[in-house]
């Protein structure tokens, strides 16, 4: 897709909402993320609404630690942002490195103040997850962009639900009806206690379980040592909204009940390209740091990124004599000597063995690269070696013959644009011919590549010169073989084909000598004559052929529209009958007398097969209603028993089912009544005493 003013690079991440790319941004030469929405969402005129409502809100806006969004667009054919470059968390990437307590508070006090600033806006985030963040240093926090299609309020068009279990994990409670800014505060607990503890708070086996734990709020927190947390997660992660904290201030009051100070005086950047001084929290336990793997993006890099996908862009430009010998997509190899020599006097001769051995490593790497046909990712592989070792022999060797080959590619990306816009041999040092005739002393030997593109230019001539041959057009055609021949002498296709047109030329030249010893009119009469009659015979025979063919088919299709309706109606037939069975089997597993939890269960699951067995069938909602109506007959049993305490497990089981079944309701007040009676009654003791 081309969108003006940025060139676009590769995918780096695909999901079911979006597709993302980076790209270039030609007038700054910076990176930028593009995010491309599916086309479920982008074809969605609501959806899209929305997306540009809510980052016209946004735009170029500086919302704490959260990635800015730099545009928005929405046409016909698709809906996408550009954001400030966001190098995508992969793979739950966060969880590799081991964080202390104190770095995680730090980082839940960026991810506070800048929710509570977006919520300051009016909008909710929606996104908060590990798979969302990007850690640029040892003490910093970025936040993706809003999750769009998670805030989109629409009945039908978009999912309201979670689609998997990992984005569930995230999501609080009251997703159903509607997220605020206290769910995003929900979702950071989740976030926090993952950083801390290396897992989830809340595991279970489908969504329907997790919901419950969440409502029930069964986490247990790990560590002993780390109990102290528990006031803070018991407010992130309250199951009731209004219970739970809803912006940074509740954030340190609680962090401070904890015994945890904050220092909160201090501003966050939000490029995760720079690092500034951070907040910070105080622990009143010391201890030292562990060694931590966390991805640090510096400048280098960034650079790194610019010149190859510079390349990608202005690599297809003419080269002349005077910048040919520049090599094309490569930080010049002085530069990186004198960077790291300037940085290297200090280095002792450990820290230099582990620089060549890095830079070993980072040289094989580069070459798994080659091998792949990945030569920009090699570049930048091999440059980083160079950084680690500027002498490194092999590694100053590839270099040369990485960036050869780029040199090569530039000509031949040249080569097949003027292929492509048909400028084979014409205008005079801009045309495919003359490109990969300078290609081919670039070549080693043994190198086909500009044989290759030859032979397309002598292939684009000879179907030019085909097409006239076909048209009779001898001459023209004559033209073009001669100059794609001037291509390539030994190319087969032309010399045959100019072989035939003077075949066809001579035996056009003996009819012509034939025609003239005839009498024109006489074998024209002739000639007439028999055509006319061949014409009628032949009418006559496709008429009867085809009158037979149609009735061939018409029987044909008939015979298959009878089998198809006599298969639809044993499958109609098969499914009535195992809808009957299974309808049986429920009412069976319902009998007063067979009540359990067990046939309960049963029966449940036999009316969810049945539900993905029909639709709209009065009979399964009927067994639904007998269902609900079935766990309070099982309830009245086991409280006439009595056995309390079962008929509320069983009652709970049923509101499970119909929260709002009145029934149940009823009798569950009706046993906590009783229950609460009975209680009473055990603290009644008789008092006896002496008068």
């Amino acid at each position: 897709m081309n969108i003006p003013g940025y060139q676009l690079g590769r995918e780096i991440s695909i999901g079911e909402y979006c597709s993302v790319y980076n790209a270039l941004e030609i007038e700054s030469s910076k990176t930028v993320t593009i995010k491309f929405f599916q086309p479920q969402l982008s074809s969605n005129p609501e959806f899209c609404r929305h997306v540009n409502t809510t980052s016209q809100l946004l735009l170029n806006k500086s919302i704490g630690n959260i990635i800015s969004i730099k545009k928005a667009e929405w046409d016909p054919e698709s809906c996408y942002l550009i954001t400030d470059y966001f190098p995508c968390a992969q793979n739950q990437q966060p969880l590799q490195t081991e964080f202390t307590i104190d770095e995680v508070l730090n980082f839940g006090l960026q991810l506070a103040n800048s929710l509570s600033k977006l919520h300051a806006l009016g909008l909710v985030h929606g996104g908060v997850s590990t798979s969302n963040l990007v850690f640029p240093n040892l003490s910093q926090v970025t936040l993706g962009i809003v999750s769009f299609q998670r805030t989109f309020k629409q009945d039908s068009s978009v999912p309201a639900l979670p689609v998997s279990m990992h984005e569930a994990s995230y999501i609080a409670p009251e997703f159903a009806t509607g997220l605020d800014a206290r769910s995003d505060f929900y979702s950071l607990g989740v976030v926090l206690f993952e950083l801390l503890f290396r897992k989830k708070p809340f595991i279970a086996g489908d969504i329907q379980q997790l919901q419950i734990k969440k409502e029930q709020m069964q986490y247990q927190v790990p560590d002993a040592f780390s109990k102290r947390l528990n006031p803070l997660f018991d407010k992130l992660l309250a199951a009731d909204p209004d219970q739970r904290i809803n912006n940074a201030s509740d954030y340190i009051e609680v962090i401070e009940q904890c015994g945890y100070k904050i220092d909160n005086s201090s501003s966050y950047s939000e490029d995760f390209s720079t690092s500034t001084e951070q907040d910070s929290i105080h622990s009143p336990s010391t201890g030292k740091r562990h060694n931590k793997n966390i991805i640090i993006f510096s400048a280098a890099a960034g650079l790194l990124m610019i010149v190859i996908l510079s390349f990608f862009m202005f690599g297809n430009q003419p080269i002349d004599e005077k910048t040919k010998s520049t090599r094309i997509g490569a930080i010049p190899s002085s530069e990186v000597d004198l960077t790291t020599l300037n940085n290297s006097e200090n280095i002792t001769p450990i820290a230099q063995t582990e620089n060549k051995d890095k830079a070993n490593e980072l040289y094989q790497k580069s070459l798994q690269h080659i091998s792949q046909n990945n030569y920009g990712a090699a570049l930048m592989t091999i440059n980083n070696a160079l950084k680690e070792h500027p002498g490194h022999a092999d590694a100053l060797k590839i270099k040369v013959e990485i960036e050869h080959e780029f040199e090569i590619r530039a000509y031949l990306s040249r080569a097949e644009k003027l292929l492509q816009a048909g400028k084979l041999t014409r205008p005079e040092n801009d045309n495919a011919f003359h490109t990969y005739t300078q290609l081919t002393s670039l070549l080693p030997d043994g190198d086909t590549r500009a044989r290759e593109g030859m032979e397309k230019i002598a292939g684009k001539y000879y179907r030019l010169a085909n097409d006239l041959v076909l048209k009779k057009q001898f001459d023209n055609a004559r033209q073009y073989i001669t100059t794609g021949l001037s291509v390539i002498a030994d190319y087969e296709p032309l010399k045959q084909l100019d072989l035939y047109i003077r075949q066809e030329e001579a035996k056009q030249l003996a009819l012509e000598e034939q025609e003239q010893q005839h009498q024109q009119k006489l074998k024209a009469d002739r000639i007439n004559r028999q055509k006319a009659a061949a014409q009628e015979l032949q009418r006559q025979q496709q008429f009867i052929e085809k009158n037979k063919l149609a009735a061939l088919e018409r029987e044909q299709a008939l015979k298959i529209q009878q089998q198809k309706e006599l298969q639809k109606n044993i499958q109609l037939q098969q499914k009535r009958r195992k809808i009957d069975d299974l309808l049986s089997n429920a009412r069976n597993l319902l009998r007063p007398d067979q009540l359990s939890h067990q046939s309960l269960n049963s029966s449940l699951e036999i009316h969810n097969e049945l539900t993905t067995l029909t639709q709209q069938d009065s009979r399964v909602s009927n067994l639904f209603e007998q269902i609900i109506n079935s766990y309070s007959v099982l309830a009245r049993n086991q409280k006439e028993i009595p056995n309390l305490a079962e008929a509320l497990t069983t009652i709970d089981l049923g509101l499970a089912l119909d929260r709002n079944n009145t029934n149940l309701r009823n009798l569950k007040n009706d046993i906590q009544q009783l229950i609460s009676e009975a209680e009473n009654k055990q603290q009644e003791v008789p008092f006896i005493g002496t008068f």
